[in-house]
């Protein structure tokens, strides 16, 4: 360099290696970024898809891909190669969503598989995605919220939303709002500000909160996670039943919730609601207490102590003998039928 520079060491006139190294290693993350106008799904995703049953390895990648977007999406998704429309025409590759060309579904499914698909295929460091929202139903906005979470553990990810789904399946401490006043402003949000501040900004109005047919309110995200991996090892698709859940903080916060106008708002728009909440300490006349305040509104389960973490033990065991049995017979199917 012509001139020297100041290094750990003193001044120096090369560039150091500390920083040679440094800028190597930033060079090497891998960026997705997903705007606003994102490219429609099509013959791309499908080759990709098609290769993968070719490639060595590539039916078990396949596999996960598929179990992704049928847990998270309801379909089943594969890839073919197209017959020739001539004799001089080459084939190409299609996909298939549960059955049908990818091209005739509507733009939820499109929109919700560009994601998932760029995502799965390109495992990158860290994730930039502008609106994930648009086109998708309610259901999946909370769907694909919780996706995003999971691989954020091995992906960072950084979203832009106008979503209350999304910033209601967020962690509040990872919530920044952006404004415009005079000029853009960003401010990160703890509960207590969100409370009144986040619905002043969307305009967020009652409607947007009750946009299921059926309510779980249990007392945190471990109850959640729990009724989830138990519906999938029933065959149960949640998003698809249209099923959201309300964290209640504890059974303490029973009476918050339980409220005689929010209970009447929602029976009026025809929404079923269960209570789920652990029995702890409770005498039977809190329960009955807790009974007689939903009335016919709500139905309440009070589950023993433990009883939900034994629901995730035992759907986790189910999943461990269902794989065992398919194994099992696979071993058997060359002898006797006894």
């Amino acid at each position: 360099m012509k001139n020297k520079v100041g290094t750990f060491s003193g001044e120096d006139s090369s560039i150091p290696n500390y920083v040679k190294n440094l800028l190597q290693r930033i060079g090497k993350i891998k960026i997705l970024y997903l705007t606003e106008r994102r490219k429609e799904i099509g013959k791309e995703e499908a080759d990709r898809l098609l290769s993968l049953k070719v490639k060595r390895g590539g039916n078990e990648i396949l596999k996960n891909i598929q179990e992704t977007v049928a847990a998270l999406l309801g379909v089943h998704i594969d890839a073919f190669e197209s017959s020739p429309s001539s004799p001089t025409s080459q084939a190409s590759a299609e996909m298939d969503v549960d059955n049908f060309l990818v091209e005739v579904n509507g733009s939820g499914i499109k929109e919700a598989l560009r994601l998932l698909l760029d995502v799965e295929f390109e495992h990158s460091d860290i994730l930039l995605v502008e609106e994930p929202e648009i086109h998708l139903h309610p259901a999946i906005e909370t769907s694909m919220m919780r996706y995003l979470k999971r691989i954020s553990s091995d992906c960072q990810v950084f979203l832009t939303t106008h979503s209350t789904n999304f910033l209601d399946t967020a962690e509040m401490n990872n919530v920044y709002l952006v404004t415009k006043p005079n000029s853009t402003q960003i401010q990160q949000l703890d509960v207590g500000e969100a409370e009144a501040k986040i619905p002043q900004e969307l305009g967020i109005r009652l409607s947007s909160l009750f946009m299921f047919d059926r309510l779980i309110f249990v007392e945190g995200q471990s109850d959640e996670d729990a009724i989830r991996e138990w519906a999938s090892v029933l065959g149960i698709n949640l998003s698809q039943a249209n099923v959201g859940f309300i964290h209640m903080g504890g059974a303490r916060n029973f009476a918050h919730f339980a409220t005689e106008a929010t209970l009447e708002f929602l029976t009026k728009r025809q929404v079923k609601m269960w209570f789920l909440i652990d029995r702890d300490e409770k005498e039977d006349y809190e329960i009955i207490k807790m009974q007689k305040m939903l009335g016919n509104n709500a139905k309440i389960k009070v589950l023993k102590k433990r009883e939900i973490e034994n629901y995730l033990i035992c759907s986790r065991a189910i999943k461990i003998f269902i794989a065992y049995k398919k194994k099992l017979i696979s071993n058997l199917s060359q002898e006797s039928p006894t």
